[in-house]
């Protein structure tokens, strides 16, 4: 390696406002560019080539306000900046095409807004992408493997998740408009949102079925895993990654299934709202109906007749007659009863105190390791418990009760605290001396 070649720093590239200015340019520009992809996908343009002139088009088309009075200066300067990531220019034709950076943004775009799902095509993916798994035969095919079919995979499973999670902005969206308008409408609103919101778990459901052979893709993946040589850390890289993949996307499904339970609580509750005006003028009805047609009967004790097709009932309760009997103490005392006194000998005082003793040190290594290991967790932002569980096993001479208390102790301050998050995955198991636990990821943001 050359010593003299100065490391690639991502987060100080990204930092100088020249690249930034370029890789992202204003609104209106980019508005222009998709305006421009729009128009090679519908063949408007042959060959997906077009003139500056069409370049031109696209901001009058996207921004009529301000395109009629840009400069040639101004023009050209804009395409000068794009022409580094998102334009590609033929001097002998004298015509521009979208560079590939421009293609996979705008597709992104596109892909985003239109908002398919299909998870009988993910699952046909990972069919395919699992016996493609089980014809490497070697490190090498392994590699092209993950590099390739892998990584082509990943944004797409990712792209699914995404749109089933804005399935679910767009109904709360429309729950907060259908708040909004009258009240024939908010109904009509609301039927179809609960639909949606079924249609949603049902995608969820179907994505689910879709997720079983991504496990056993993540089963052989960890039989690779196993049998790799460690010196290649490339494709271990490469392998625990992948390996990591598939429970992240379970995770994010578990998510979007919260999401939806907590979402029609609400939306009965909004229903609830919206019929509670209607039973108060029903309710009003009906009074108005029982003073209209009501009498009252004249004589000692007045009394209200309602009309014959309200049957009458009693407003006050019949006065209940009780018999006292009084019982004095002078007469009948009661009995004197000889309190119980539990005394200890000094052998079980002493057992006592060593009982006591040993649950309080027992508390103070529980506070112990619970604090290193939040520590360690806010330095590194994730560890895996597995290292400290055994760790702990090890120490208590193969008792797990210190280690399983101090699992339940961080398991309720990630409940309490946001910052702290767990992820239990019951499908991988780590095991040490034939004891075992599920693999345990906390993470800390």
């Amino acid at each position: 390696m050359n010593e003299n070649v100065v490391p690639f720093n991502f987060l100080a590239e990204v930092q100088k406002s020249t690249n930034i200015n370029a890789l992202f340019p204003d609104r209106e520009i980019f508005r222009a560019i998709l305006w421009l992809y729009a128009k090679i996908n519908d063949s408007t343009y042959a060959k997906g080539q077009f003139r500056e002139q069409d370049i031109l088009t696209a901001f009058t088309e996207t921004a009529p306000q301000e395109s009629p009075k840009m400069q040639q200066d101004r023009l050209n300067s804009v395409i000068g900046t794009l022409q580094e990531y998102y334009l590609r220019y033929d001097d002998d034709e004298q015509v521009y095409t979208l560079k590939v950076f421009a293609k996979n943004l705008c597709q992104e775009v596109e892909r985003a807004l239109e908002g398919n799902f299909n998870p009988t095509q993910i699952e046909i993916i990972c069919t395919e992408l699992k016996a493609k798994l089980l014809a490497c035969e070697d490190e090498k095919t392994l590699t092209n493997w993950l590099e390739l079919n892998f990584n082509a995979f990943e944004p797409r499973m990712n792209g699914q998740v995404d749109n089933l999670d804005r399935k679910i902005d767009t109904a709360v969206a429309e729950i907060r408009e259908s708040a909004q308008l009258q009240e024939g409408n908010v109904l009509e609103t609301l039927k179809k949102i609960d639909t949606l919101l079924e249609g949603i778990r049902k995608y969820n459901n179907e994505l689910r079925v879709a997720f079983t052979a991504m496990k056993e893709i993540n089963t052989e993946l960890d039989n690779r895993l196993m049998e790799v040589d460690s010196s290649n850390l490339l494709l271990v890289d490469l392998l625990t990654q992948a390996r990591e993949f598939f429970p992240g996307v379970k995770y994010r499904l578990d998510l979007i299934d919260k999401r939806l339970d907590r979402l029609h609580p609400r939306l009965r509750q909004f229903f609830g709202a919206l019929n509670k005006p209607r039973f108060n003028t029903d309710v009003e009805r009906f009074l108005r109906f029982i003073l209209k047609n009501s009498t009252v009967e004249s004589g000692t004790k007045k009394r209200i007749c309602l009309p014959d097709n309200i049957p009458s009932f009693r407003v006050t309760p019949k006065k209940s007659h009780f018999i006292v009997v009084e019982r004095r103490e002078e007469l009948f005392p009661a009995m004197a009863r000889k309190v119980k006194t539990d005394e200890q000998t000094p052998e079980e005082k002493r057992e006592s105190y060593e009982v006591l003793g040993r649950k309080v040190a027992q508390q103070d290594k529980i506070t112990q390791w619970v604090d290193k290991i939040c520590l360690d967790c806010r330095n590194a932002g994730s560890i895996d418990f597995a290292d400290y569980f055994f760790q702990m096993v090890q120490e208590e001479k193969e008792d797990i009760e210190l280690a399983s208390k101090v699992a339940n102790r961080l398991l309720k301050i990630a409940a309490l605290d946001d910052h702290y998050t767990i992820y239990i995955n019951n499908e991988i198991t780590v095991t040490l001396n034939n004891i075992s636990i599920w693999e345990m990821k906390i993470h800390y943001r």
